[in-house]
């Protein structure tokens, strides 16, 4: 899910411009803002429906292998889903205005981050209150780490594994708040890449 949000992302919009086919699709009454949902709303569905016959073909590895397999499974795929929409948003985003390359490098970079932007701020405050950093440099890091905790997407929100393999009840409205919060990524992200869609000049 994971590289086809990624490698198809980012090639959206950059193989239309590349094959001036963008042209042609411009020409008809439809925005550039429509153009750049539809856009994603097309990948978003493929991603759906790898995710859909992923999750049969995993039920059924478990029921072969006698795990007993539950429907409380399907709260892990429901969020990974959410997950890869954020990052078809973010790839979406980068091929509007970048090269594929650097398009994928953006785009893995923020996924990382967004995935490890939780553990970055634990860290730093682990080791400044054991101490290993203190003064200008621990506000420093501080600081960074707040940022990018802040700005990026956290995707850490969206792997319940361990509550899933440990039949853990997820907290109350978990999965609601989480789904309100990757909308909100996803309305900033794609509002950003129609922006920039509109403001560029094809002729």
């Amino acid at each position: 899910g994971l590289l086809i949000s990624v490698f198809v992302g980012i090639s959206l919009v950059q193989k239309e411009i590349q094959g001036r086919t963008v042209l042609t699709l411009l020409s008809k009454p439809i925005s550039r803002a429509v153009f750049i949902v539809g856009k994603y709303l097309g990948l978003l569905g493929v991603i759906a429906v790898h995710l859909a016959l992923l999750t049969v073909v995993y039920y059924v590895i478990l029921a072969l292998t006698g795990s007993n397999p539950t429907l409380s499974l399907l709260n892990a795929v429901y969020l990974i889903f959410w997950e890869m929409a954020i990052v078809v948003a973010v790839a979406l985003l980068f091929s509007t205005f970048s090269s594929p390359v650097l398009s994928a490098l953006f785009t893995i970079g923020i996924y990382m981050a967004g995935r490890l932007s939780n553990e970055l701020m634990e860290q730093v405050n682990f080791v400044r209150r054991v101490g290993e950093i203190e003064g200008g440099q621990g506000v420093v890091l501080e600081k960074v780490a707040s940022v990018i905790h802040a700005v990026f997407p956290g995707l850490y929100r969206f792997d319940i594994s361990a509550y899933v393999v440990h039949n853990v009840a997820l907290p109350t409205h978990y999965i609601f708040w989480n789904s309100l919060y990757a909308l909100g990524y996803i309305g900033v992200f794609l509002a950003i890449a129609s922006w920039w869609f509109s403001r560029r000049d094809f002729v």
